[in-house]
Formats: structure tokens, sequence, C-alpha cells
């Protein structure tokens, strides 16, 4: 996710994260680790370049 937003390809990011949560939760009943839901909230606010 952070190597497509530095690549300009926030959208393309914030789709992993879709697709990635969508799947553990799906699969195993989980939720992201702290970290990629921090970046996601980062991406999701556009917050990417601080």
């Amino acid at each position: 996710m952070r190597v497509l937003n530095l690549s300009g390809r926030r959208i393309e990011a914030l789709e992993l994260y879709r697709q990635f949560r969508a799947r553990l939760s799906g699969e195993l009943g989980l939720e992201p680790c702290n970290e990629l839901q921090e970046l996601h909230h980062v991406l999701l606010s556009d917050q990417s370049h601080r």
C-alpha cells in the first residue's frame, strides 16, 4: 500500500486494503493490524505526504 501510494496510485492502494480486509475478515474473522488500519486512515484523509 505504501509503495502504491508513493507511486501516485492512492486509489489502487485503497482498493488493495479493501480486498485484503474483506478476505481476512471473511476467511479468518480477523481485522487488519493497527499499522495497516492507520495507513488506511492516512490514505483516506490524503495525508500520505506528511
